[in-house]
């Protein structure tokens, strides 16, 4: 079997070791995460919870509130590549946010409260959260 040729097949790290770091383990969220994108093309008929303009001050909840959508969609959709995909960002985003666990955020919406958007939206949502506790780790 070849090198994969293609951008959005690159392989992503597994090594166990980092999965316990946080900025290892963000960057390698954001590394599975890039493998959503061709996600985009299976059709996913759903609306989920999307906090699009979440301040900083509530990124965990944010973040939280994502994985609990990301849950619903490998619940209610069979498709191999996208529960591996999905599986993978939910356990590194766990292991990201493993620190953050006991910080409790004042003044954030409760995931029930935010829009509901398709899913192209919600994974542009998901990757600036990313990308946010990749900045500020």
């Amino acid at each position: 079997m070849g090198t994969p040729s293609k951008k959005n097949n690159f392989p992503c790290p597994r090594t166990p070791a980092l999965w316990g770091q946080s900025q290892e383990s963000t960057s390698l969220l954001y590394c599975h995460f890039g493998r959503l994108n061709p996600v985009q093309s299976i059709h996913i008929d759903a609306t989920l919870y999307t906090d699009s303009d979440f301040h900083p001050s509530c990124k965990v909840t944010a973040m939280n509130c994502f994985l609990l959508e990301l849950r619903v969609i490998l619940h209610e959709y069979s498709n191999e590549r996208l529960s591996e995909t999905v599986r993978n960002v939910i356990f590194l985003a766990n292991s990201s946010l493993s620190s953050n666990k006991n910080i409790t955020e004042y003044g954030c919406k409760e995931c029930e409260e935010l829009e509901e958007k398709d899913i192209k939206e919600f994974l542009q949502s998901f990757i600036r959260i990313v990308q946010m506790f990749i900045n500020t780790s």
